[in-house]
């Protein structure tokens, strides 16, 4: 289960984000960009992720892109190891190198 808190641009994630909760997470991420022009993804509270929380940022990178919202005004923050390490295989990392401190060979 997964609460969303909307502060502006500001998601503030809580819980699991899992398929079940990705059609809201999708609808709110996509009314925050375009609302906003921009989106923060606060993930300092997430437990879980899996695949489909995984395409609803896909979709906010694409989205962004599709609306010409620069790729700096779509940012994640507070991402744990393990979230880090499903950016990192699937490829999301490299939009948002931030969320990596340490690097991806640091993530194991």
């Amino acid at each position: 289960m997964m609460a969303v808190t909307i502060e502006a641009r500001r998601l503030r994630l809580k819980g699991e984000v899992s398929i079940f909760e990705a059609p809201a997470l999708k609808h709110a991420v996509t009314q925050t960009l375009m609302q906003e022009r921009g989106l923060v993804l606060d993930l300092s509270e997430v437990t879980f992720v899996d695949s489909g929380g995984a395409a609803v940022i896909a979709h906010a990178v694409r989205m962004a892109r599709e609306l010409g919202i620069p790729q700096s005004d779509v940012r994640l923050e507070g991402a744990s190891r393990p979230i880090q390490r499903l950016l990192f295989i699937t490829g999301l990392s490299q939009f948002f190198p931030a969320t990596m401190p340490d690097g991806p060979d640091q993530i194991q």
